[in-house]
């Protein structure tokens, strides 16, 4: 893991998919999918060919699982097989999610999300890449930052990264 913070750090690299992506239609606590990611993603030594969104800001390759509570991974609540951009209860309220194939990565766009709590609006993208690389962009997290998950967990709930748990240890952008 490194962040656009570090020396060396990838670039933050916002590409906003709105105009171009599909649509995902979420209501609260929903998963939906799979979708073609249009190339063989290796995840923990698996290679995934779809993906599935859910509301509460994550992705998985495998699970159905619509879980609101986040924890420290790895756990053996959470779903199997996920990259979690911002887990936390959140709510679709007026906000948007997005897929889209550029050709060279594919990228999932949750645009003014918001927090079942209310108070708070997300802007943040996840780009996939066919050589397992994944980055996470926050274009702007307004309100309530320290009750979510960012990191990954593969499909067995033994093996995972936490970047963040329950607030931030660094700051988002």
């Amino acid at each position: 893991w490194s962040d656009s913070d570090e020396p060396g750090g990838p670039a933050f690299n916002w590409i906003d998919i709105s105009g171009l992506g599909t649509e995902v239609t979420l209501s609260d606590d929903s998963n939906q999918g799979p979708f073609a990611l249009g190339f063989d993603f290796p995840f923990y030594g698996v290679d995934y060919n779809t993906f599935r969104v859910c509301s509460n800001g994550f992705v998985s390759f495998l699970s159905t699982a619509t879980n609101y509570t986040n924890s420290a991974l790895p756990a053996a609540g959470a779903p199997l097989a996920s990259a979690f951009l911002f887990w936390d209860d959140l709510a679709p309220d007026s906000g948007a999610v997005y897929y889209y194939n550029d050709g060279t990565r594919m990228i999932v766009q949750y645009a003014d999300w918001g927090n079942y709590a209310g108070g708070s609006t997300y802007s943040m993208q996840m780009h996939l890449y066919p050589n397992g690389t994944i980055e996470y962009h926050y274009l702007s997290m307004a309100g309530t930052l320290t009750s979510a998950t960012v990191g990954i967990q593969n499909s067995t709930r033994t093996d995972a990264l936490t970047v963040i748990s329950l607030g931030p240890s660094r700051s988002i952008s």
